[in-house]
């Protein structure tokens, strides 16, 4: 890399302290992300502690090895060769994600939601949805997002897409972004350093491997909405911006505009925008031309930020939280979101009286901590946000439109083996990282200074802010990078003993066959012998803002499905235990009823709940029915927990009426069936050890292949 100019001696010793300061926490997370997986729930309930680290650390190796055998393939490709092999690995991936974003598609929870069904208002009826007002209003940073939603939802409105399909476009849209996100990312590496023809397929290879690009093309959020910008700003300073000699104005504008962009959707894109002019200034190359992307930045942020003020017409001068409220909301381990703290913060009526509480109440809280509760907090903030290669996706993205097929590997109770692959995958992206800030503070060489910077500064942010596991996300590919970047400088490092290299990775092999057949034999009866009830979820409706009164009309709530259910659950609110209202609840299908039920409000709590038991019910093909609601009796009522959120609709595969009407809301709906039986077949399980053994008996062949061609 052209990073040829030293930084001046104080600021090298400021650039190592901090990059041994990043390394020591990757170090960290190496330890701890061993047994950080707890979202494998079986493995965590059937294994000892340091059975999990190993079995972690074994699928660790296991990656490490496929990546390493990798590089001995692809160090002699040719041009052609490599562009084949590029495609037979795109195509598939490409195949994966359309499948996932179209079949599976996870519903919206949480903020997405909020956002989703707000905007959906402001597109249909010009004005933001009010079980939305709230949320818009306490975070009016999301006030971009809210309007790419509504443009979004004008522009499928006006092509005659459904409102149960609206999310689906929205997906496509997330995928755009999160390939594109990917293709800079591929630009960014070549544009770092020449790459061989055979490095770029490892690079792509590694990239690939990486599960999120799968399981998050549904998570329309700015989580994933920010990538791009992320890697273009990083893309522009590689490309453009670290060489001597002088680049266009038209770079700096453009440069300008992404930052803007990347930073009204998310805050932290303002990160690696921080990093690239910090790198600049180190390296002597902060020109006054440079500030130009700067003052673009700050002109397109304030007048994209007040037109989208003004577009979306909520005064939030007294109800935004104040940025102390985060600080002050992070202090309470381990650092996330807590309903105490927001409740506070909204309770006063003036900005002015909220920003004085919550620096009342943050001073509080750190008055009463030590410095060893502080670092505990800071551990712990730190762990929240980067120790899982999962990043919460079991919670965020497992409400999914269909839970047939792949669902239970790869959200339900059998992705104890998946979430595996995520934390060693991720374990594997740790290593490469920890390898690039060791060379880099071994050798003084600081070409990747800005990928490192960028994840210093993410690191920094966090321990002040809000944390969780899914705000690690923007900076993926940072990591990314400099895992790959570190990779291919340790197998560099290498290659210049091949025979050692080839019998260390035949004996990697034969450990690993080992400790397979150690695992798989001691734990036979574990995965096959012990019988447990299960709960295999069918159809999901989980979200709830609402209670909605029936009267005398009857309330039809359809859902459809092709996999065979015996429970049926919804909720309902109650005022008074000496209630007289009778209901009643009928589930049905074209060919009779199915199950039937009286809900009563006498002697019955405030928070309540029918189910709907009876036997297992196997449609042929995907089939719809019907769960009616009726009020039989009584002057009193029971209310009917829905979830209502502008245009939005939470559970595409069905409608809910109230007297032959349509409306835009669903039932609170949880369809599922119950099985008791072990986690898998006898058949089942030692044809995965045996899909294992062969993988193992491949490497082994493979590792020396590359050194054989080269004797021949």
């Amino acid at each position: 890399m052209r990073e040829s100019d030293r930084p001046g001696k104080a600021i090298e010793y400021l650039m190592l302290a901090g990059n041994v300061f990043l390394g020591l926490v990757v170090l960290e997370l190496i330890v701890h992300g061993l047994v950080d997986y707890a979202d494998a729930t079986f493995l965590f309930q059937t294994q000892k502690k340091p059975v999990l680290a190993l079995l972690c650390l074994l699928m660790t190796v296991f990656l490490l090895l496929v990546f390493s055998v990798c590089r001995r393939l692809t160090e002699d490709l040719t041009l052609q060769a490599a562009r084949i092999t590029s495609a037979v690995f795109l195509l598939p991936a490409f195949a994966l994600q359309i499948y996932m974003l179209f079949y599976y598609r996870s519903s919206y929870l949480f903020d997405n939601a909020f956002v989703t069904g707000g905007a959906s208002a402001l597109a249909m009826d010009g004005q933001v949805a009010k079980e939305a007002v709230y949320y818009l209003s306490v975070y009016p940073n999301q006030n971009a997002y809210t309007v790419l939603t509504a443009v979004l939802w004008k522009l499928g409105t006006a092509a005659g897409i459904s409102r149960a399909a609206m999310p689906l476009l929205l997906g496509c849209v997330n995928l755009i972004f999160l390939d594109t996100a990917a293709a800079l990312f591929l630009l960014t590496v070549c544009a770092y350093k020449k790459q061989t023809p055979g490095s770029f397929v490892r690079i792509l290879f590694l990239l690939l491997c990486n599960p999120f690009l799968y399981i998050g093309v549904s998570y329309y959020y700015t989580i994933t909405l920010s990538m791009p910008f992320v890697m273009g700003i990083l893309y522009l300073y590689v490309h453009f911006l670290r060489k001597k000699e002088k680049h266009p104005y038209v770079v700096l504008v453009i440069l300008g505009l992404v930052v803007a962009f990347g930073y009204l959707l998310r805050a932290t894109t303002m990160i690696p925008f921080i990093a690239v002019i910090a790198c600049l200034l180190f390296f002597g190359r902060l020109q006054k031309r440079d500030l130009l992307a700067v003052f673009v930045a700050v002109l397109a942020i304030a007048g994209i930020g007040a037109a989208n003020r003004q577009y979306i017409g909520l005064d939030t001068k007294d109800t935004a939280f104040p940025l102390t409220h985060w600080v002050m909301m992070s202090m309470t381990s381990p650092g996330s979101h807590n309903e105490a703290d927001e409740t506070y913060t909204a309770s006063f009526p003036t900005a002015a009286e909220k920003k004085a509480a919550d620096r009342e109440r943050l001073m509080e809280k750190l008055q009463a901590m030590t410095a060893g509760d502080l670092l505990a907090l800071a551990h712990a903030k730190v762990e929240n946000t980067w120790g899982r290669g999962s990043n919460g996706y079991p919670v965020y993205l497992e409400n999914c439109l269909r839970t047939d097929g792949l669902y239970p590997y790869l959200f339900g109770d059998h992705k104890d083996f998946v979430i595996l692959y995520h934390q060693g995958y991720y374990l594997c992206l740790l290593l490469g990282i920890f390898y690039d800030l060791l060379r880099t503070v071994r050798k003084k060489q600081w070409d990747s200074y800005v990928f490192q910077l960028t994840f210093l500064g993410a690191v920094l942010f966090y321990l002040l802010w809000e944390t969780g596991s899914q705000y690690s996300l923007p900076f993926l590919l940072v990591l990314q990078f400099l895992a790959g970047n570190g990779m291919e400088q340790w197998e560099a490092s290498a290659v210049s003993d091949r025979e050692k290299a080839r019998k260390l990775q035949k004996i990697t092999c034969v450990i690993l066959l080992a400790g397979l057949f150690v695992f798989a034999a001691g734990n036979y009866h574990a995965f096959t012998g012990q019988a447990q009830e299960e709960t295999h979820p069918v159809v999901m409706q989980l979200l709830a803002n609402e209670e909605l009164s029936i009267g005398k009309e009857e309330l039809l709530q359809t859902f459809e499905t092709a996999q065979p259910f015996d429970k049926v659950i919804f909720q309902w609110r109650n005022d008074d235990s000496s209630s007289d209202a009778v209901y009643e609840a009928v589930l049905a299908s074209d060919t009779g009823v199915i199950a039937e039920e009286e809900i009563t409000g006498a002697g019955q709590p405030y928070n309540g709940a029918t189910m709907l038991s009876f036997p297992a019910v196997t449609p042929d093909g995907t089939q719809t029915y019907t769960l009616s609601i009726r009020k039989m009796s009584g002057k009193d009522e029971i209310r009917f927990v829905t979830y209502s959120m502008g245009y939005y609709d939470a559970y595409a595969g069905g409608t809910l009426t109230l007297g032959g009407q349509e409306l835009t809301k669903d039932l609170l709906l949880s369809v599922s069936r119950t099985e008791t039986r072990a986690y898998t077949t006898a058949k089942r399980y030692w044809a995965f050890t045996a899909l294992f053994i062969a993988a193992l008996a491949v490497l082994f062949v493979l590792a020396g292949r590359g050194e054989r061609r080269r004797t021949e």
